[in-house]
């Protein structure tokens, strides 16, 4: 994308709306060279948010981790409807990354939006031969550290894939590069416990709620690539994804539960109710 296009959306800096080719941060901030930050993603439609203060509480433990202070959950909230007038989409969807940077004493928010993208409707994945660090001191936080999730996903995308599926150092199930991951067997949704490093994702979190009230049967466990192998469906979720059938791993079909379809459901019914 041409730097002139890239001007066309404004960005958020600490309460000045600019020009991302004006937007300034210090060239020896510990969030600029070391990646001392974190940042949370969001669909937000029609000014309409989901769960906004879920990911506004997984921002504060994030930023408490690397000594940061963000703005106030009200003042963020209004500096993001801010920030989607003056880009034009208060009538469409759009996604909005909220970034908090360590700048020595300072913290310095950034606030971006985009058009939404365009997935299909299943996601295709592959086995990432990189391990998730369950003892990291980063291990649950969304941190700006994001490296590792980047090169497996892009290393994915280069075999047709969609996500890249990732184990922890003690080889069991931990997450998608981007996502949480659930299996379905037998009746039952399962999804790999905090323990194993994934990320408390505000998906996963709202998928566990909604098993409770449909009744379906859910449970966070050790999960190992065998039960993977042998599951009745696989699917994924993120905030952009929602949920997401998995269709494949590593070439091989994986099946498509109808557990899946009926989270599906219940799910675009949840999205934008109260939170």
């Amino acid at each position: 994308m041409k730097t002139g296009e890239q001007d066309c959306e404004k960005v958020w800096v600490n309460g000045n709306v600019t020009r991302p080719s004006e937007a300034m941060i210090s060239v020896s901030a510990p969030g600029l060279t070391s990646g001392l930050g974190c940042f949370e993603t969001m669909c937000v439609e029609k000014c309409r948010f989901f769960r906004f203060s879920k990911h506004y509480d997984r921002l504060i433990c994030g930023a408490r981790k690397v000594t940061m202070t963000p703005p106030l959950v009200d003042d963020l909230r209004l500096a993001i409807l801010e920030l989607i007038e003056i880009n034009g989409y208060q009538s469409s969807s759009c996604r909005v990354r909220v970034s908090c940077y360590l700048d020595w004493d300072v913290t310095t928010t950034v606030i971006t939006t985009s058009a939404m993208p365009v997935r299909e409707v299943t996601s295709s994945t592959v086995l990432s031969p990189y391990r998730v660090n369950e003892y990291s001191a980063l291990a649950g936080v969304k941190s700006s550290s994001y490296a590792m999730n980047l090169i497996a996903l892009r290393e994915a995308e280069l075999l047709d894939a969609d996500e890249a599926l990732m184990l922890n150092t003690k080889g069991v199930l931990c997450e998608g590069a981007t996502s949480n991951l659930f299996l379905v067997k037998d009746g039952e949704v399962l999804t790999p416990h905090l323990e194993s490093g994934c990320l408390p994702g505000v998906a996963r979190e709202a998928v566990i709620e909604l098993c409770k009230e449909l009744d379906i049967p859910c449970f966070e466990c050790a999960l190992s690539l065998a039960d993977l192998h042998d599951c009745d469906g696989a699917f994924l979720t993120s905030s952009l994804r929602r949920i997401h059938p998995i269709s494949s791993l590593d070439g091989k079909p994986v099946r498509i539960a109808g557990t899946v379809a009926k989270l599906q459901s219940a799910y675009a019914a949840k999205v934008y109710g109260s939170e």
